[in-house]
């Protein structure tokens, strides 16, 4: 082979290299751009699902906070993004049933007109993908239909299918939140023989009427038995065992009352509450009934008309509480501490359920229209404080200290006490009665005075003429006690046990109405104060100014009004919050489930019946039984 041919077949061993080269190189460029492709088809795949899982999540999370899901019209307010990583509608399917609370809401149903391979479906986000179309048969939003989905929803498609039990479970629907059906009441009151009554309220699941919400209702038939009366229920040995027909047949009611006809004595009552899904909810619990002269004097209390400040305590910085006639309810304490050193609390009835002290000049009771002042815990005055009632009961000690005093002063006021009685200074205007001992030192006593327990004399008190006190127990005084006295203080083992005539009202405080009937009677959700404002917040609501004729309602939270010498009548109801004033005046009635607090020193509380305000119990802003 010569020298030439050599070249000539390098160079052409050469061409055909490079040939090869920039064959292979297009090759390479060909395969990436479809890698290219395929990794950013996979990538808004994977981007699409995780947009569809956010947005369920975001769903979810305002269907807890409504109580219901939204319709196709709303749900693109309340997601993160509304279109799929092509550009195109996120697709929205729903069950009608879970988009209002009439018709159960989240909490209330139990099932779904819709499953997906047997699994109730509350909602459905879809994609058509990667291909630009939507190969599901459900392909545009709007309420799901009935049925079985498998076969209406193509693989082809990315979809995200949200439960309706994984919704009830993330929504906190199996608490007492969130409209899950439930009894409102937590215990039910003591009553008197024949007069005593007892409402039970429900809440939640789907009501077979919604104005007002009524569900039907199962008391075990042993009440009945044992001699109460009851309404709007179905009586059966086992609430739990009757059968659909029955319940069928039963017309719904909004409360169940039972009445309190049977003899004294402590029963057992178990509710069942069953709503239009047949979720059921039961409770269980103590009645106790009085009899007797244990309900004299006022029986059970007054009625919701007449409770015009309900709520846990009450802190006054004011001049005076002017309410003759009216009466306040706490299910708390009344602590001198909160209450300004000189006030009066000019009530005509008061109910407590803790402790009460006063001191400095502080007055608890009208002097002017006295009536009962019923103390569950113990009572504790000092200074020149005093109570100005008719009757005084207290379920736990007395303890007098300073220059208090006790009753009226025509010395006619009844005081009871089922423990002990330490009487160190003050007077008291009226017979005492005392299941525990008694401790005498500097008071004046006005009428006889009993004791069941033991009679401890200290240097030394006062006895008008013709006053004795009795003792059953034994009798102890200092060595040389006036004599005088001794002889007036009698041992007579025939003394009574001593049992107070009334008991605490109902301190429940009543349900609030559907959010519907608010809307519905002219009330608004907020704005500034003015004459005959009617307002139903969500939470909670504040404002200065002054207005009369007010309704101001708060679902959730606080009311809080006035400053300097703002002045304000109406009603007030704030039945998971407190109530506070901060202005010169408020006449009107309070229902505050946390408290009443008057803040401004010099101010003045007037109290006035709810009729005052809303004559029709009918227009009342809460469930009335």
């Amino acid at each position: 082979m010569t020298t030439r041919t050599v070249i000539r077949n390098s160079r052409g061993m050469t061409l055909l290299n490079i040939v090869f080269i920039f064959l292979l190189i297009a090759t390479f460029m060909v395969s990436g751009v479809q890698m290219y492709g395929a990794f950013t088809a996979r990538a808004k795949v994977n981007e699409t699902k995780a947009g569809l899982s956010g947005a369920a999540d975001a769903m979810i999370s305002w269907s807890a906070a409504n109580g219901k899901i939204p319709d196709a019209t709303t749900f693109g307010n309340f997601i993160p993004n509304t279109k799929d990583s092509w550009g195109k509608d996120i697709i929205y399917l729903y069950e009608t049933s879970l988009t209002a609370t009439a018709t159960g809401g989240l909490c209330g149903r139990t099932s779904t007109s819709s499953t997906f391979n047997g699994v109730n479906v509350a909602f459905i986000l879809l994609s058509g993908g990667p291909d630009f179309k939507t190969d599901s048969t459900l392909n545009a939003s709007g309420a799901l239909p009935a049925g079985e989905l498998a076969s209406k929803l193509s693989e082809l498609d990315l979809f995200r299918i949200v439960t309706l039990e994984e919704l009830k479970n993330r929504a906190g629907c199996y608490g007492r939140t969130g409209g899950a059906l439930t009894i409102l009441n937590n215990e039910l009151p003591r009553g008197c023989q024949n007069t005593g009554t007892a409402s039970l309220f429900a809440y939640g699941g789907v009501p077979f009427t919604t104005a007002p919400n009524t569900y039907k209702w199962c008391i075990n038939d042993n009440l009945t038995t044992a001699g109460f009366t009851v309404s709007n229920v179905i009586t059966a040995a086992d609430c739990s065992t009757v059968p659909d027909y029955i319940w069928d047949a039963f017309t719904p009611y909004q409360l169940a009352k039972i009445g309190y006809s049977a003899p004294q004595g402590a029963y057992t009552a178990t509710v069942l509450l069953r709503d239009m899904q047949k979720n059921i909810m039961q409770r269980r619990y103590n009645l106790v009934v009085i009899s007797g002269g244990s309900c004299g004097g006022g029986g059970g209390g007054p009625s919701i008309e007449g409770e015009f400040i309900k709520g846990t305590t009450l802190s006054f910085s004011g001049n005076n509480v002017s309410g003759e006639n009216a009466s306040i309810v706490l299910t708390g304490g009344l602590v001198k501490n909160d209450i300004n050193g000189g006030a009066a609390i000019a009530v005509t009835n008061a109910y407590i359920e803790g402790d009460v002290s006063l001191g400095g000049s502080q007055t608890l009771g009208s002097p002017t229209v006295p009536g009962t002042v019923y103390i569950q815990g113990n009572l504790d005055l000092s200074g020149a404080a005093g109570i100005y009632a008719k009757n005084i009961y207290v379920a736990g000690n007395i303890t007098l200290q300073g220059s208090p005093f006790l009753g009226l002063n025509d010395n006619t006021t009844i005081i009871y006490s089922l423990g002990n009685v330490s009487l160190n200074n003050g007077t008291i205007h009226g017979e005492l009665r005392t299941g525990g001992d008694l401790y005498l030192k500097s008071v004046t006593l006005y009428k006889n005075t009993y004791t069941t327990g033991n009679l401890t004399l200290d240097w030394t008190p006062s006895l008008a003429s013709g006053v004795t006190v009795y003792y059953k127990g034994t009798l102890s005084a200092p060595p040389y006690f006036d004599p005088g006295i001794l002889s007036r203080c009698v041992n007579d083992t025939s003394i009574p046990q001593v049992s107070i005539p009334i008991n605490m009202p109902d301190t429940t405080i009543p349900p609030l109405k559907a959010d519907s009937w608010y809307m519905a009677n002219g009330y608004v959700t907020g704005g500034p104060l003015a004459n005959n404002l009617k307002i139903f917040a969500s939470g909670s609501y504040s404002a200065n100014g002054s207005a009369d004729n007010v309704i101001i309602v708060s679902k959730g939270g606080n009311i809080t009004l006035g400053s300097g010498n703002d002045t304000i009548s109406g009603v007030l109801f704030a039945p998971n919050g407190e109530v506070t004033f901060g202005g010169g005046s408020f006449t009107g009635y309070v229902i505050a489930e946390k408290g009443v607090y008057i803040t401004r020193g010099g101010s003045t509380l007037t109290l006035k019946p709810l009729t005052t305000y809303i004559p029709n119990s009918a227009d009342y802003p809460f469930v009335y039984p």
